[in-house]
């Protein structure tokens, strides 16, 4: 047990959240800042050159770890509320993803899965303004993210927020275990865990993803032919089991999920650089797969979109504006 320990202090960092756990739907932050740095240090480090200069050329000074967390950092500010229910997707347990479109609000509010794909056909639109692709590049890199946390996938006591545990002593709740709690807990163990994690830097970024294991050749190519609903079936895959199997052991819930955390991490990373690849050489990517899906989506609106995705602020704010404080690209670090 003492060697599942020490493995878990590796893998607790996926867990962390930002800011305080309230209703899902609108407020939970899918791995946290660290683990979507994390995704976008995973990206960048097997994307081909080509691939990364012209992501740079999008970012200019800001980096993709920036870039991935920052539509976490504006989606309740002015004019950026409307993306809010972007970063997930309601899907009842045992339910496939199109069955929801007949639910009061769920086209209308938009979700994870066709926010990515406007992200993308941002990207490859050759008339996107440059501010525009920038929007719609860090969205796509927190999407990434997003779609792999299994519980921003699940419509069940609000993704967990209401399922209050005690887990290794501390109250808390299902959801806030997968944010957050297990990262305080097995890291510093009570009853020396600090009040929350702060100043997270670029180095604690780069040792974590050091010790995360190496996938196979074979692996990669198998996570990466895929597209983004596969992506959401596979974040769901677990879903009804990880509500089933907590029973208030906190140790044996841990040594389950933690290692399959640490998976949707490393898959979400290794998508990303096949997904920006693609779209950065202007390349199909997963051609058949994308057509299918998207024609569905078409089938089940009735043949047209009737509720587009809009990664743009509402009030026509841009990069620069406003002070320092308000400005949408500035890097902030959340405590939590």
């Amino acid at each position: 047990m003492k060697g599942v320990k020490a493995r878990v202090c590796k893998l607790a960092v996926l867990f962390i959240a930002g800011g305080s756990i309230i209703g899902f739907s609108n407020s939970s932050w899918a791995w946290g800042a660290m683990g979507h740095e994390a995704i976008a240090m995973i990206a960048q480090q097997n994307m081909s050159s080509a691939a990364l200069a012209k992501v740079r050329s999008i970012l200019g000074g800001m980096s993709m770890e920036q870039c991935a967390v920052w539509p976490d950092n504006i989606k309740h500010q002015s004019g950026w509320q409307h993306t809010a229910s972007y970063h997930f997707v309601n899907v009842k347990l045992g339910q496939t993803y199109f069955q929801q479109y007949s639910r009061p609000g769920f086209l209308e509010k938009g979700d994870v899965l066709r926010a990515t794909l406007k992200a993308e056909d941002l990207l490859r639109d050759s008339s996107t303004s440059r501010t525009e692709k920038k929007y719609a590049l860090c969205f796509l890199e927190h999407f990434e993210g997003d779609l792999h946390q299994p519980l921003h996938e699940a419509n069940r006591a609000l993704g967990g927020n209401q399922i209050k545990i005690s887990f290794f002593g501390r109250s808390t709740n299902l959801h806030a275990i997968w944010d957050y709690v297990m990262f305080n807990e097995i890291t510093w163990g009570q009853p020396n865990s600090p009040n929350g994690y702060q100043n997270i830097s670029s180095q604690d970024i780069s040792n974590f993803v050091s010790l995360l294991p190496t996938p196979s050749a074979a692996q990669i190519s198998t996570w990466q032919n895929s597209y983004v609903r596969d992506w959401s079936r596979d974040a769901r895959s677990k879903d009804i089991s990880i509500y089933r199997d907590w029973t208030g052991d906190s140790q044996s819930y841990f040594s389950k999920y933690g290692p399959y955390a640490e998976e949707m991490l490393e898959k979400a990373g290794y998508r990303l650089a096949a997904y920006l690849d693609a779209i950065m050489t202007n390349q199909p990517f997963q051609a058949q797969k994308a057509q299918a899906f998207r024609q569905e989506i078409l089938a089940h609106m009735g043949g047209t979109d009737q509720y587009p995705i809009d990664l743009t602020p509402s009030n026509g704010s841009t990069p620069n504006s406003g002070s320092n404080s308000g400005s949408p690209w500035r890097r902030r670090r959340r405590h939590w």
